[in-house]
């Protein structure tokens, strides 16, 4: 079983640096919440995970604005996802909405 611990302090710098709105209302309102999220955050990176795609993998690795290695905290650069960059070169797209039903629903 592995574990992770983090000081206050540790929480503190990941926020400082890291954290887009560092003195932003989550942070200020629900420092506890916050603390929980960032050691989660550090702890999924040891997750061994089996992605059936590289995309899937690469949703992954996209879905953390932090990448944690050894202990040591390495800014990932927040680059636009393809989906982004096409939606501002073609814009929004209009498509038709149809609700899907699940099993069970009449």
């Amino acid at each position: 079983m592995m574990y992770e611990t983090m000081s206050r302090e540790d929480i503190e710098v990941v926020r400082d640096t890291f954290s887009k709105q560092a003195n932003g209302k989550a942070w200020k309102n629900s420092f506890g919440e916050m603390a929980k999220k960032t050691v989660l955050r550090r702890l999924c990176k040891h997750i061994q995970l089996d992605f059936d795609s590289i995309e899937q993998q690469k949703a992954w690795e996209d879905g953390s604005d932090m990448e944690f290695t050894n202990n040591n905290v390495e800014n990932i650069v927040n680059e636009k996802s393809e989906l982004e960059k096409e939606l501002e070169e073609n814009g929004a797209i209009e498509a038709d909405f149809e609700e899907v039903k699940e099993n069970g629903d009449n």
